[in-house]
């Protein structure tokens, strides 16, 4: 029964990864595009 859990929650955490890598790139695209617009 251990196995199938810890799949699980490994597939959750990359999950969680995937979306926070996400999240991170958009606010680095965000602050960039700022800065060229006010430069």
């Amino acid at each position: 029964m251990g196995m199938p859990l810890n799949k699980k929650s490994f597939e959750e955490k990359r999950v969680n990864y995937v979306i926070i890598q996400s999240l991170i790139w958009c606010l680095i695209v965000l602050v960039a595009y700022n800065l060229f617009l006010y430069n």
